[in-house]
């Protein structure tokens, strides 16, 4: 498997680079975490349909490096408009 680089408390960095993993599922020990939120990638995003359909529990981005921090309306699985908003409904 690769190695680990411990960058943060929140946030961990792999390198496959001559470490000898071969097959992205050999991950998802690593993702099968609900803290596991983001995975960056370069390449083709289409190696981690494996990875999500094995049904890891956490993942809930995969985008292009220097993507990761990008903001938007759904973020790491949540709705933020239903979430941070309220409806006022007058009858």
């Amino acid at each position: 498997m690769g190695r680990y680089y411990p960058l943060q408390d929140t946030f961990l960095e792999m390198t496959t680079r001559n470490s000898g993993c071969k097959d992205i599922i050999q991950i998802r020990d690593l993702c099968d975490d609900k803290r596991c939120q983001t995975i960056g990638y370069i390449g083709d995003k289409d190696m981690f349909t494996q990875l999500i359909l094995s049904g890891v529990k956490g993942v809930d981005r995969i985008v292009p490096l220097g993507k990761t921090m990008d903001f938007d309306l759904i973020w790491d699985g949540y709705d933020l408009t239903n979430m941070l908003t309220r409806i006022v409904d007058f009858v």
